[in-house]
């Protein structure tokens, strides 16, 4: 009896809701002169309102960068 009661628990007891992920965009960005360059550009872009995160994926040659951006 008592697992058959756990069981109902589990099922009726509420479940935690998944959080979602904030939208974000992926840009291709360039040509950067230099790596300080970038981090620049960087710099810049969390200064837009509703950026959250910028985050620098990879490299496209040798003076373009791949970077993810999240929105908050």
């Amino acid at each position: 009896m008592r697992e058959l009661l756990d069981g109902y628990e589990r099922i009726l007891a509420p479940k935690p809701r998944p959080r979602a992920e904030p939208p974000g965009v992926t840009l291709s960005a360039g040509p950067f002169a230099s790596i300080e360059a970038l981090r620049e550009f960087e710099a810049a872009l969390l200064q837009v309102r509703g950026v959250r995160e910028v985050t620098v994926r990879g490299y496209e040659g040798t003076d373009r960068a791949i970077l993810d951006v999240r929105l908050a």
